[in-house]
């Protein structure tokens, strides 16, 4: 899949990456994590 990924802040630190596939209508869970990902940091 090659869509854009993105995040929501569901508490002080812990995300959700998710993706949609419009043609699908489809969302898709990439990531869920109590703190913040390592990898969107910088």
């Amino acid at each position: 899949m090659d869509h854009p990924q993105w995040e929501y802040e569901v508490t002080a630190g812990g995300r959700v990456r998710y993706l949609v596939d419009e043609p699908r209508r489809t969302v898709h869970l990439v990531h869920a994590s109590t703190r913040h990902p390592k990898d969107t940091e910088g």
